[in-house]
């Protein structure tokens, strides 16, 4: 029996884990209370890819031995893999009772709190890993997408960086390569002023050893970009299309770089396709409601634009919404008294501001909260309106409910003819004028 075991060891160093089955199984018969019989029948079929076969093992280990770290951690990592996501959870949570240091488990323990999106947990057992073990690379690759994921960019960017120093595996030096370009943009936003060097370096260098990588590709057109070399963008994030037309990434990048060059329709399609392939990816719902809104589609663009509030439908930092106690306005709630409030900056307040008089006609009262360097213009151009500063204190008894400035073209604004005739929206007397100049 010494022998068959020894055998059986030796099958599944050299990978015949069949062999060692046969063997391990030919034991057991005997041996039913063996608990490292079950444990190294469960790691075979594990290696076969059997993982019910694998967990049926591993679960009678710790039936015999309830301390078995490893049955634990390998149920768990099963678990895990087939986004069994509760039970790899309560596994490995049993395994970390019992061997908190181990690097493996919190590897997995972090990979799993990535998986679930719990991205602040993934960074913590990520980080132990790290500290337990300094050599494991999957975990720090690990850890820089988990900060991309809680906003910290640069700090992922470093640790990508660092992983770049050592990496001699040109798959992953690849990988790396393409994600350190496509964070930097992330970083930039879409601040042309800043600086897309090193964006084009590590993209250029991912080409080199994939000549077909449609990120890197698509990365180096926006480049080209900001760099105002439209027809080398074009020409980059076409091929980028023509490899991979249903890439995620590339329709976003190609999507920008047609909205920024004036193809609205083409930007249009792209975008609508991206929301075809994925209903969830909303991130680029701002930029949609752009290109429509700038190919007269008042409509549908409006409803995209009413998703500005919120970082993930594309809004680089997202705005405070008023705590107001009193209702959003929507026509189901009546013509009332209103209290419209500015948002963004002075040039679009002075821009939606010409569409309070349609707006505010319908009400019995208004109210206007806006920029106070705007307030004596828009007092004498709306007499019958309570103009006041935006930064006041507002009190809340005095309106029935409110809506913000920029969502009045949502109502009032859906076609060409809506904005006929065209007149001079503002009325300003000279001595407002020059205190507005003042000012």
């Amino acid at each position: 029996e010494p022998s068959k075991l020894g055998l059986a060891s030796i099958y599944y160093k050299i990978g015949n884990f069949k062999m060692a089955i046969d063997l391990y199984e030919s034991l057991l018969y005997q041996h039913k209370k063996n608990y490292l019989l079950h444990l190294n029948l469960g790691n075979c079929y594990f290696k076969l890819s059997k993982n019910k076969k694998a967990i049926q093992f591993y679960k009678e280990a710790v039936n015999i031995d309830p301390n078995n770290f490893q049955a634990y951690l390998n149920i768990g990592i099963i678990e895990k893999i087939e986004s069994n996501y509760r039970n790899a959870g309560y596994f490995l949570e049993k395994a970390y009772k019992i061997e908190a240091k181990n690097p493996l488990l919190n590897y997995h323990i972090g990979d799993l709190m990535f998986k679930i999106k719990e991205y602040k947990k993934a960074t913590e057992f990520l980080k132990q890993t790290i500290k337990l073990d300094k050599t494991n690379n999957d975990a720090k690759e690990k850890l820089a997408h988990s900060y991309l994921e809680i906003g910290e960019d640069a700090i992922a960017q470093k640790v990508f960086e660092e992983l770049l120093i050592d990496e001699k595996d040109k798959s992953k030096l690849e990988r790396l390569l393409v994600n350190l370009s496509s964070i930097i943009i992330k970083i930039n936003g879409d601040d042309f002023h800043k600086d897309y060097s090193l964006v084009k370096k590590y993209a250029k260098k991912a080409l080199e050893i994939n000549p077909n990588n449609v990120i890197a590709l698509s990365n180096i057109g926006i480049c080209y970009l900001v760099e105002a070399n439209f027809p080398k963008a074009i020409s980059y994030i076409e091929n980028a299309l023509n490899l991979k037309p249903e890439n995620i990434k590339v329709l976003k990048n190609s999507a920008s770089i047609y909205s920024h060059i004036g193809e609205y329709e083409k930007a249009e399609k792209i975008l609508k396709k991206l929301l075809e392939i994925d209903p969830s990816e909303q991130s680029m719902s701002l930029l949609l409601a752009s290109s429509l809104l700038s190919q007269n589609k008042f409509s549908e663009g409006w409803e995209y634009y009413e998703h500005r509030w919120m970082k993930k439908y594309g809004i680089s930092k997202p705005t405070q919404f008023p705590n107001f106690k009193k209702p959003l306005w929507k026509p189901n709630l009546g013509y009332e008294s209103i209290l419209i409030w500015g948002e963004q900056g002075l040039g679009d307040q002075l821009l939606h501001g010409s569409i309070i008089n349609d707006f505010s006609n319908k009400f019995k009262k208004t109210s206007l909260a806006i920029d106070p360097r705007l307030c004596d213009i828009f007092k004498e151009t709306f007499p019958k309106i309570n103009v006041f500063s935006l930064f006041e204190n507002i009190e809340q008894d005095f309106f029935d409910y409110h809506i913000p400035l920029t969502s009045l073209g949502y109502y009032c604004r859906n076609s060409i003819n809506d904005f006929l005739p065209l007149k001079i929206p503002y009325k300003l007397s000279s001595q407002n004028y020059e205190s507005s100049n003042k000012k």
